[in-house]
């Protein structure tokens, strides 16, 4: 009876140690699996080679994960030429002239039509990079009624206000640069609104970009 009873303990225990046992490999692996996602993405994209010379990502990344990382690089890219051309023309501003006629012409309506814009954005939110910001949403009052990018028109309407202070072609080849980087980075953000926005479209074919007409 007693060599039953110690038996009988033995598979007890045995089962319990089993039990445990799988308890923490499985704990191990979840704690390898977390580590593995935290991984750098420095680490992440390096690559081994299989034995027929098949190159294969060390871990694996989310494909979003790696298009949202390029989204962001580009939109860096697009603003920092922008911030880079205005700092430019402003250094090479004659600001004893910015109150002439001309100038101020620009500037007032440069202003007038960026604090409309901001105004009809308070619903949404402001962003540089022309990435949507996760809770953004369309806006299509106040000057969006008319056109997609006011703040865009007020830059190079504020933009003309510094040419207007100085007769130089750098200014105007920098101001032509800044026309081209805003119109690559609205076409960029418009391709991400389309994708985001169901109501993009018809909202585009209604509108101009950064006129009426244009």
């Amino acid at each position: 009876m007693a060599v039953n009873v110690n038996h009988h303990h033995r598979q007890t225990t045995m089962k319990a140690y089993l039990v445990l046992h799988r308890v923490k490999v499985r704990e191990r692996l979840e704690r390898r699996n977390k580590r593995i996602e935290q991984v750098s993405v420095a680490n992440a994209l390096e690559v081994t080679r299989s034995g027929v010379g098949e190159v294969k990502p060390s871990y694996f990344i989310p494909s979003s994960y790696i298009h949202s990382m390029a989204i962001s690089v580009r939109g860096i890219v697009l603003v920092a030429a922008q911030f880079s051309l205005l700092g430019w023309m402003l250094k090479r501003t004659n600001w004893h002239l910015i109150e002439a006629p001309r100038p101020l012409a620009f500037v007032v309506a440069a202003a007038a039509l960026l604090a409309w814009a901001v105004w009809a954005m308070r619903k949404s939110r402001l962003r540089v990079l022309p990435e949507p910001h996760p809770s953004a949403k369309l806006i299509m009052e106040g000057p969006y009624r008319f056109i997609r990018h006011p703040m865009y028109t007020s830059v190079l309407l504020g933009a003309g206000a510094l040419i207007s202070t100085n007769n130089n072609l750098d200014m105007l080849v920098a101001w032509i640069a800044l026309f081209f980087v805003l119109w690559s980075k609205l076409g960029y953000e418009e391709r991400l609104l389309v994708q985001r926005f169901a109501s993009y479209r018809s909202y585009q074919r209604r509108t101009g970009r950064l006129l009426p007409f244009l």
